[in-house]
């Protein structure tokens, strides 16, 4: 029997109120030609989150363009001198007010992709 390897691992990083949307949308069971299922792993984007990070290896990071817990630039930029961008994708949630709307707003970031409100 062929050995099986883990699922990929998506880290979603948001404020607590919005995590319950991203990760549901990400837990949907997916084709299984492609892949059978996801670990999602969850932070608000507190001190924790490089730790996890470090921990899980995740291959997407989805992580809002604002936090309650911290801040989404500095966040991407330690997570992006950690593993080589090949690595890891980063995908940044835009926010349906604030300063952060559109992906030219979100250059500074340097997303992987960038995915405007609402989902």
């Amino acid at each position: 029997m062929p050995e099986l390897s883990p699922p990929p691992c998506v880290l979603v990083v948001a404020d607590p109120e919005r995590i319950g949307e991203l990760a549901g949308a990400l837990s949907e069971p997916l084709p299984t030609a492609v892949v059978s299922r996801v670990e999602v792993v969850t932070s608000s984007g507190g001190d924790d989150t490089v730790d996890l990070f470090l921990a899980k290896q995740p291959h997407v990071v989805v992580v809002t363009a604002s936090l309650e817990s911290g801040d989404a630039l500095s966040l991407v930029e330690v997570l992006r001198t950690m593993v080589p961008r090949v690595e890891v994708r980063i995908v940044v949630i835009g926010d349906t007010d604030g300063p952060i709307r559109t992906a030219l707003d979100a250059a500074e970031l340097a997303p992987d992709r960038f995915v405007s409100r609402p989902i």
